[in-house]
């Protein structure tokens, strides 16, 4: 309707006229296709026309646009009380054309002529640009303000339209030359100027050269003082170029080096487009405190552009020089939103309707559309995940018009006069029950997109098109999920109730998500949110399963790297940008520790630092970014990251618990290859102290093993051996094994009857002669048990040490005098030592640490007295022990015996021997 208008003015403009009238109007029509029937028969109505006009010729887009170009004509009285009419009726024109008031020349006031001006430019914008209402707004408010100003020494307005790509910044600058009528238009795509020697494209190159000529710029602005100028992604030109229209932003004028003329940009509107900060622009944070806090957000903003850089000549500099940027701040920053599924339905529609015209006239082909809204809203969803605005508008229609081209080609004998087009029931059903404000976001994080069939049939002569089968599935391959960087986006499905054991930890964790996924009550109660939590362990623990856990019950996109990516400064930059598109969202950043502490690496690892934690404090309170690190070495993190405010959640997982192990052996012994008699208790005994890849490791090599020698059934026999080799090495072939076998057969059964006899609350698992790595032989503990270290446990040790010596010389005499001893000796005096000197448990160096004390008096105190009392008590541990080993002869030997014919006993054996 819009060109009805524009139509009649291009023919008053042409026929000399003062006013634009209702003939004006009636003959426009004659030159104009209706783009919706029932509009176009009110519209007949009301200026006294048939619906059935005669159309001989048409006019051109360029034609309307120049009407837009030229200086404003008033409508006639007759013309306005016609729109005004309609706009009574329902028929509201101000979505759809310039919407005039009154007779500009009825008007008393200068100021009513600026007012419809504004007006009627946001009424265009309004009608073309979606979802940017405050960027609209921003508009309008500066186009206002450039009327009533004084013309200073710089361009009339200066615009920094900023945001993500395809969200309407260049076709609004496109716009605002069609909406304020009377200027040029003219826009520059600046990645054609990269290089340093490029401005003279801009401003002309000095006579003499070979090339020399007038700037495109300077001189497109001389034949045009009343411009627009679009400087689109001024970012990607060189520092040089920007650097050039310095002189043109600060004072109104630039010099054309072929004429030496100044040219003055006094008259110009001056726009510059960028995509810098979208990432930024894009956090729910930071747009809540753009609706709030407009100033404050358009500071942090900047702040962001100010440290986004490129490289330019081999050099890192900045995207936009600091000059550049403090001219731009001084303009209008506008700041542009991402399009909501609403908005790209509201373009497609238009898409749809602009080719259907083409496609009706070019194939003789009536198309109707039923339930259009819903068809465009279900045809952007294909274009999942990433939503591109000019993607849509150009192969939307390849869904629309080639499943009917198609049918046409394979059915070249049926006479089809008109097409209907349609969704199904099922497909109305599924837009019904989704949350269009939440699915693009799990489309997106799930790298998912819409899926459905095209159901043609054919009714008489028309031909019904429609969309039915809708479903959801996950692309197989795409940037989003794993580009060249490594950062990947996922939604893990494991959930606590999944993982085996760890009750502890996971019930923190659970409170920890509780907190999180409560933002508004905490910053309600005027607490803040927390940011991050550290995980923390020896290795093979789950602290990442615990982590992908954690971000399924909390709902939260999962944005996993390693701690060497953070070597990286560049991607540091895009792992928060990333997060930041997808928040509220989680980082996971596995071995944090590979980032060096401050201080410990030179300059670039403490930037690397610093850059992180510029990263994590976020610009707009950062709170919808929530970090979980693990590491192995708590202590290698710098200080900074783990301070309160940022990394301050500190949870230890500990190793698997005996449920946890049980979970993993028991899914082991399932599998067919095991023969369902192994002692599961036992199992989880022996396998105290593994993760869960040791645990996946035992099953592979016994598994292996029972394919390569033939083994139908592997029983719990192979299954023990595996764990040992595991946990303490393969098994040795000695040459001289016999002799050795005894001396170790009585060697270990003296440990184990002592330890059952003084210490029968220690839990053993095994005896074994079987010689690995490091011993011979051995007596395992119960690793997980926990004891109370008193003064008669610590000697019993000491006892239970000394047992293996005891034994083998009253069985072998002095033959049994040998280097086998070693350990037992280490341990016996370092039993003694933690007892005297450290934890003060003798009677005549009594309440005494003396490792402490020494680092006070930087010597060893009271060494003399330390060395009697522990040659004192390993002289009464040793007559305690010779004199026990006597005692429990019978049962030493017994338990000897049956170890060297079985190689390895267990607990329930040892206990049958004792008794």
């Amino acid at each position: 309707m819009r060109n009805m208008l524009l139509g009649g003015k291009l023919l008053a403009v042409e026929l000399k006229d003062d006013s634009i009238r209702l003939d004006h109007l009636r003959t426009a029509l004659q030159y104009l296709q209706p783009v919706s029937d029932t509009d176009f028969s009110r519209l007949c109505d009301g200026l006294n026309l048939s619906v059935d006009i005669q159309r001989s010729e048409h006019f051109t887009t360029a034609q309307l646009e120049k009407a837009a170009a030229l200086p404003r004509l008033p409508y006639s009285p007759d013309v306005i009380a016609l729109l005004e009419r309609f706009k009574q009726q329902g028929l509201d024109l101000s979505s759809q054309i310039t919407e005039p008031y009154v007779d500009l020349n009825q008007r008393k006031g200068r100021y009513h002529e600026v007012v419809a001006g504004v007006a009627e430019l946001r009424a265009l914008l309004s009608s073309r640009i979606f979802d940017q209402d405050a960027a609209i707004e921003a508009v309008s408010d500066a186009v206002m303000r450039m009327n009533w100003s004084e013309l200073s020494e710089r361009p009339n307005a200066i615009f920094s339209f900023l945001g993500p790509a395809a969200t309407g910044k260049t076709y609004m600058a496109q716009l605002i030359g069609q909406g304020l009528q009377g200027y040029a238009l003219r826009a520059f795509d600046m990645t054609q100027f990269s290089s340093e020697k490029e401005s003279f494209g801009l401003v002309g190159l000095r006579k003499g050269f070979s090339d020399a000529t007038s700037g495109q710029l300077t001189d497109f602005v001389k034949q045009n003082p009343r411009s627009i100028l679009v400087f689109d992604e001024i970012e990607k030109s060189h520092t040089k170029v920007q650097t050039a229209l310095l002189r043109m932003l600060s004072e109104g004028r630039l010099r054309d080096e072929y004429t030496g003329e100044e040219i003055d940009f006094r008259q110009t509107i001056v726009v510059f487009t960028s995509n810098l900060g979208s990432s930024i622009y894009s956090n729910r944070a930071f747009a809540e405190q753009a609706r709030r806090q407009p100033h404050q957000a358009r500071e942090h903003l900047l702040q962001a552009i100010r440290q986004e850089t490129k490289i330019e000549d081999g050099h890192q500099v900045a995207a936009i020089p600091p000059e550049m940027l403090s001219r731009l701040a001084q303009g209008s920053i506008i700041l542009f939103n991402r399009l909501s599924i609403d908005a790209l339905a509201r373009i497609a529609q238009e898409q749809i309707q602009l080719e259907r015209k083409s496609f009706q006239e070019k194939l003789g082909l009536m198309v109707e559309f039923q339930q259009l809204d819903l068809l465009a809203k279900l045809l952007v969803l294909g274009f999942a995940p990433e939503f591109d605005t000019r993607a849509v508008k150009s192969r939307l229609c390849d869904q629309v018009y080639d499943p009917i081209t198609d049918y046409l080609l394979a059915h070249a004998d049926v006479a089809v006069d008109s097409v209907v087009l349609t969704i199904g029931s099922d497909a109305q059903e599924f837009l019904q029950s989704q949350d269009m404000q939440r699915l693009p976001q799990q489309l997106a994080t799930k790298h998912q997109r819409v899926y459905f069939r095209h159901q043609l049939a054919l009714e008489g002569a028309q031909l019904h098109v429609t969309l039915t089968d809708v479903r959801i599935e996950k692309l197989a391959r795409g940037e989003d999920f794993l580009d060249a960087s490594g950062i990947q986006v996922d939604l893990p499905e494991v959930s606590f109730s999944q993982i085996a054991g760890h009750a502890q930890i996971k019930a923190r964790l659970s409170e920890t998500v509780k907190l999180i996924t409560r933002r508004e009550q905490l910053k309600a109660q005027n607490v803040s949110v927390p940011r991050g939590m550290l995980l923390h362990g020896v290795p093979g623990t789950g602290k990442t399963m615990l982590a992908k856990a954690f971000a399924h019950e909390a709902e939260l996109p999962f944005i996993a790297c390693a701690g060497n990516d953070l070597l990286n400064e560049a991607f540091i930059r895009k792992l928060f940008t990333r997060a930041r598109e997808y928040a509220p969202a989680i980082i996971f950043i596995d071995e944090i520790d590979a980032l060096p502490r401050r201080g410990t690496a030179g300059a670039q690892a403490d930037a690397l630092v610093n850059r992180m934690l510029i990263e994590i404090d976020g610009f707009a309170g950062g709170d919808d970014i929530f970090i979980i690190a693990a590491t192995n070495r708590k202590e290698l993190i710098d200080p900074a990251l783990l301070r309160s405010g940022r990394i301050d959640l500190h949870f230890e997982v500990p190793q698997l618990d005996k449920e946890a192990r049980r979970w993993f052996i028991q899914r082991m012994l399932d599998r067919p290859l095991f023969s369902n008699q192994e002692d599961l208790d036992q199992l989880v005994m022996l396998t105290a102290g593994f993760s869960g890849a040791d645990l996946e490791k035992v099953n592979r090599e016994v598994v292996l093993l029972a394919l390569r020698d033939g083994i139908e059934l592997i029983d719990a026999e192979l299954i023990i051996e595996q764990i040992n080799t595991q946990k303490y090495g393969a098994p040795l072939n000695l040459e001289d094994g016999h002799h050795h076998l005894q001396e170790t057969a009585y060697h270990e059964a003296a440990h184990a009857v002592m330890s059952r006899v003084l210490l029968p609350e220690r839990r053993i698992e095994q005896v074994t002669v079987v010689a690995r790595a490091n011993f011979l032989g051995m007596v395992s503990y119960d690793n997980e048990q926990q004891h109370d270290y008193t003064r008669n446990f610590m000697f019993n040790l000491t006892c239970v040490a000394l047992a293996g010596r005891a034994a083998q010389i009253r069985r072998f005499g002095e033959q049994g005098l040998d280097s086998g001893a070693s350990g037992d000796l280490k341990q016996a005096a370092h039993y003694a030592w933690l007892a005297i000197a450290e934890w003060g448990m003798d009677e005549a160096l009594y309440n005494l640490a003396i490792p402490e004390l020494k680092q006070h008096l930087q010597r060893l105190p009271f060494a003399a007295q330390v060395e009697e009392r522990i040659k004192l008590w390993l002289d009464e541990a040793t007559r305690t022990t010779a004199s026990l080993v006597a005692t429990h002869w019978q049962q030493i030997e017994r338990v000897a015996q049956q170890v060297l014919r079985d190689e390895v006993i267990d607990a329930a054996t040892l206990k049958q021997l004792m008794e």
